[in-house]
């Protein structure tokens, strides 16, 4: 109890002192791993309680906490990789919330990236542009050093950054579309899920705006929430059968294997002069969970 109402009233103890309270969580070793979870939940809280007026003012205590949120992560990321049978366990936790923090410039950057070479995917090869893009990301803050916990983090990042890109190419064609909010990024299926909830609310509200879709888009997307709704592949599997699907156009998902899709079978992505997608796919926004 009391430890929740310092998060709730007095947030800075928990990112300030000698030594740190994560890092010597992290130092006493995994008898200290829920509070190592606790602490980082807690700074994750606080970056999404921070409101947009917040930031925008940045006023000297906000941006105080912010500055101390970085450095905490910063520490424990470098405390992660150099304690002696250190746990790496948090690492794609402690990345998450950099890219909370100060990720926007690096999102909205990538994005139009990937907006760019989704528009002539077998020669620019998206997926790839996607994996490289937030490989250098995570080896910046990594150090290069190479952390396996950090792959299934780096692969479902991959995967949203596909996904925004795409997101922008069809705001630009369909002026209805909302906005998918960047902090829902590599949060588990939070972008999948946002782009799904706007294509669902574009069914029934303008589904004349959906028509003006180009078709090789409309295929790429079909393609990529199928693929990335296959929850019995793992990030990379999924992050490779997309690579195959939109850098290569080779590869076919059929409805039962996506598990959710309506229609028949979903074409992946297939060669055509000036895109290299096809008109494949069973209708945007056309999948219902169980």
């Amino acid at each position: 109890m009391l430890l929740n109402d310092i998060k709730l009233r007095s947030f800075d103890l928990l990112v300030s002192g000698q030594p740190l309270p994560l890092v010597y969580a992290m130092r006493l070793g995994k008898s200290h791993h829920d509070m190592q979870v606790f602490l980082v939940g807690a700074m994750s809280r606080r970056v999404n309680d921070t409101t947009d007026d917040e930031l925008a003012m940045m006023e000297p205590a906000t941006k105080a906490t912010l500055r101390a949120l970085r450095a905490n992560l910063k520490i424990a990321i470098s405390a992660s990789l150099s304690i002696p049978d250190g746990d790496t366990s948090l690492l794609s936790s402690f990345l998450q919330i950099v890219v909370m923090l100060e990720g926007t410039k690096f999102l909205q950057s990538s994005t139009q990236t990937l907006s760019l070479a989704l528009r002539a995917p077998l020669a620019s090869k998206p997926v790839a542009t996607a994996h490289g893009l937030m490989h250098k990301w995570v080896s910046r803050e990594l150090k290069d050093k190479q952390v396996a916990s950090v792959e299934e983090y780096l692969a479902n990042a991959t995967g949203d950054l596909v996904l925004l890109g795409l997101w922008s190419i069809i705001q630009d064609q369909v002026r209805e579309a909302d906005e998918v909010p960047l902090y829902f990024f590599a949060r588990d299926d939070r972008i999948q899920k946002a782009v799904e909830e706007r294509l669902s609310l574009l069914r029934r509200t303008a589904p004349s705006a959906l028509a003006r879709l180009s078709k090789p888009i409309r295929a790429q997307l079909d393609s990529t929430l199928a693929i990335l709704d296959q929850r019995s592949l793992n990030g990379r599997e999924r992050v490779e059968k997309l690579r195959r699907a939109l850098d290569e156009g080779r590869g076919r998902v059929r409805a039962t294997e996506a598990g959710t899709w309506l229609g028949g079978a979903v074409e992946e992505t297939t060669r055509s002069s000036g895109s290299g997608t096809g008109a494949g796919g069973c209708g945007l926004g056309s999948r219902r969970r169980d």
